[in-house]
């Protein structure tokens, strides 16, 4: 069977094993199950070889897929978790003060009833100069949305200054 990650294979097939050898005898407690599980867990690497490549690909996974992404492809979960939220926390923010915006617009069009499409835009202007919000939740947006990348390169050169240290 083709895998994609070795090491995942590898790692999983002396566990198959050991459930292939209990499911065969149920009633028998396999007491080599757990040198295996236990070989199992060494095999697995501790931390994945961080190279400049795996990096550039995890800031283009941010930058054009989604932030946070890109820490999960460098084995950072919690990471990914925390910037995920945030983007998306800062992307229904923008979502909530736009929708409040575009209902403010709506309602003066319907009350100033001109078909000037100057006089209409220049309403929303004035609209957007006095609700602030917008603006806000587009910076906090982009601040998450270019600041993952930045942070992901600025981990990966501490982490890689550190290990050159030692």
């Amino acid at each position: 069977m083709p895998t994609l990650f070795k090491e995942k294979s590898e790692a999983v097939a002396p566990t198959q094993a050991a459930a292939s050898s209990n499911a065969q005898n149920p009633g028998h407690d396999d007491e080599t199950a757990g040198p295996r599980q236990a070989q199992t867990v060494a095999a697995a690497p501790a931390e994945a070889e961080q190279t400049p490549g795996k990096l550039i690909k995890a800031v283009l996974i941010s930058l054009f897929v989604c932030p946070g992404f890109g820490h999960r492809h460098l084995g950072r979960s919690t990471a990914a978790w925390v910037v995920l939220g945030l983007f998306l926390a800062s992307f229904t923010y923008l979502g909530v003060t736009v929708n409040h915006l575009a209902q403010e617009a709506v309602k003066q069009m319907q009350t100033h009833r001109s078909a000037d499409p100057f006089a209409i835009v220049t309403k929303i202007e004035n609209l957007y100069k006095t609700d602030p919000d917008v603006d806000w939740a587009l910076k906090f947006l982009l601040v998450i949305y270019f600041g993952a990348p930045v942070e992901l390169a600025y981990t990966w050169w501490q982490n890689r200054s550190q290990k050159a240290a030692s």
